[in-house]
C-alpha cells in the first residue's frame, strides 16, 4: 500500500521569472485510488510534493502542480505553494477518464520582479488535443526566483499496482531572466 515514484529531470535548472512551461500526456489505467502530480517542484526527494490534497498542505516550499489524489477527491487541481505559503486550489471539477490520454499543462511567467513572484497557469487538453480548461494567471502563486524542476509523482492507495503510460514530457525555458 502507498508505493510510490517520483520522476524529475536531474537538475534545477527552471524559475518563474523565465518564463517556464511544462507539458505531459498521459493516460491512466484506472482513475480509482491514485494520486498523481504532474508540474514544478523546488526539490527532487519529496514524498510528494503536495502533503495533503484536502488539507492544501504541501512537502515543498514552492512548486505548482496538477494533482489528482482520491483520497480527496477523483478530480484534477491545480496546487501551488509560494515560500511555503499555501495558494487557494484551482479546482475545474474535470476528472480524468480511465485509459483516455489527457495533457496537463503548468506555465509560470514573473508577475512582481521587485516582490519575486511569478504567477501561474493550468491548462488541460482533452484526448484530441482541444483545450478543456484554461485558469488564466493566477498572481503570485511561486515565487518567481527559486530553482525548480520538472516534476511527476505517482503514488497508488490501494495495495493495487496501476498502470500509467506517458506520451511525452516537454519542458521549456528561457536560460535567463
Amino acid at each position: 500500500g502507498d508505493e510510490y515514484a517520483g520522476i524529475a529531470l536531474p537538475e534545477l535548472a527552471f524559475q518563474g521569472d523565465r518564463n517556464v512551461v511544462a507539458a505531459l500526456r498521459l493516460n491512466l489505467d484506472s482513475a480509482a485510488d491514485i494520486k498523481v502530480e504532474f508540474g514544478l517542484t523546488d526539490v527532487t526527494t519529496d514524498n510528494g510534493a503536495v502533503n495533503s490534497k484536502s488539507g492544501n498542505s504541501f512537502n515543498a516550499a514552492d512548486a505548482a502542480v496538477w494533482i489528482i489524489d482520491t483520497s480527496d477527491s477523483g478530480n484534477w487541481e491545480g496546487m501551488c505553494v509560494n515560500s511555503t505559503s499555501a495558494q487557494t486550489k484551482i479546482s475545474p471539477g474535470i476528472a480524468p477518464t480511465a485509459s483516455t490520454f489527457e495533457t496537463l499543462v503548468v506555465a509560470v511567467r514573473e508577475d512582481d520582479s521587485t516582490n519575486n513572484e511569478a504567477a501561474v497557469r493550468f491548462v488541460r487538453l482533452n484526448a484530441d488535443g482541444n483545450m478543456t480548461y484554461d485558469s488564466g494567471w493566477n498572481a503570485e502563486y511561486i515565487s518567481s526566483d527559486v530553482a525548480l524542476v520538472p516534476w511527476f509523482f505517482v503514488q497508488e492507495r490501494s495495495g493495487t499496482d496501476k498502470g500509467i503510460r506517458v506520451d511525452f514530457l516537454d519542458v521549456r525555458g528561457r536560460r535567463v531572466a
